[in-house]
């Protein structure tokens, strides 16, 4: 039986894959993670996963934690290393993982399929105009594949992971605050009213769908891109469908860069960089180009994924918006 190494196995996306094909009898799924021994970790092991332990800044771990394994799912975090390096260096170690991960994968002589989380390059696709390195970094890395590694970009495909619905309860920046005095929920975002999101809305559900979906695609997925986005949205109507689903008076406030930046911090400055690439390039199929894409219907997904309406449903009824 083939099986597949996937990493970041606790997380949003990587957590995705996991419990997708599990539910898959043709597939072994071992799960890789940092802590082996979290909560989540052991939750997964009672459910039949293989547990690993890997770090992606050693490359050993990773090596180990691969070996055997037929496809692999790999993926790096911006905001990890970012609180353990700080902004100024996150770009750097992520690109060095991302090394470390491919180097690892090249070598593996039992590797069929590669599917490498990553995101449009706000730089590429604005002629140099735009910039945001938690975005540019992940297709620095596929540049890296294509040019370095011949033989393993040969069997790899892109996945692009939207902007999760889950964000606007799990960022503090994001959430819907109440103002005291009316009762009135306000979102606040350094982007016009009119600046859209690309959504992969419920990722903890969608992003194994499309896994799944490129597995079976096999050799036709190669060296394509698979954009699982299931909505744009402006920020005007994300907060209209917040107080459609809810109930609540809500209002959309965009603020400038420098007061965002106030707010947030770090945070603040490079989430601002997407957005203002996002007000004038919104379409990630377009930065993606078309020719390379492998559509949600190639996939034979199209109609499964949860979209966004229906994931903020979700999140309200289970009494995720407080």
């Amino acid at each position: 039986m083939p099986t597949i190494a996937v990493f970041g196995a606790t997380g949003a996306q990587g957590g995705s894959v996991v419990r997708q094909l599990l539910k898959n009898p043709n597939w072994k799924v071992r799960g890789i993670t940092r802590n082996v021994n979290s909560a989540s970790a052991r939750k997964l092991a009672q459910q039949g996963v293989e547990v690993v332990s890997a770090d992606a800044n050693d490359p050993p771990s990773v090596t180990a934690a691969i070996t055997g394994a037929t496809a692999v799912f790999g993926i790096t975090f911006f905001w990890d290393v970012a609180a353990a390096f700080g902004y100024e260096r996150a770009a750097s170690v992520e690109m060095q993982q991302l090394k470390n991960m491919a180097i690892a994968l090249d070598d593996s002589p039992t590797l069929e399929h590669f599917i490498v989380s990553a995101l449009p390059s706000p730089s590429r696709s604005s002629g140099g105009k735009h910039h945001a390195p938690h975005f540019d970094v992940k297709q620095d890395g596929v540049d890296w594949i294509r040019d370095n590694l011949p033989g393993l970009w040969a069997k790899t495909t892109e996945f692009w992971g939207g902007f999760y619905a889950s964000n606007m309860v799990g960022l503090e920046a994001l959430r819907f605050h109440e103002v005291p005095a009316s009762k009135t929920r306000v979102l606040i975002a350094p982007s016009k009213p009119e600046g859209q999101l690309a959504f992969a809305a419920d990722i903890h559900t969608n992003a194994g769908i499309v896994v799944e979906g490129i597995l079976k695609a096999g050799r036709k997925a190669f060296g394509r891109i698979a954009v699982c986005v299931t909505d744009y949205r402006s920020w005007r109507e994300v907060a209209e469908v917040y107080e459609r689903v809810t109930g609540r008076p809500t209002v959309y406030l965009g603020v400038d860069d420098e007061t965002y930046t106030k707010l947030y911090g770090d945070f603040g400055t490079e989430f601002r960089l997407q957005l203002r690439w996002s007000e004038e390039y919104p379409s990630w199929h377009e930065a993606a180009g078309r020719e390379k894409i492998i559509s949600l219907e190639e996939l034979g997904v199209a109609g499964k994924l949860v979209g966004y309406d229906e994931a903020m449903e979700a999140m309200f009824k289970s009494g995720q918006f407080a």
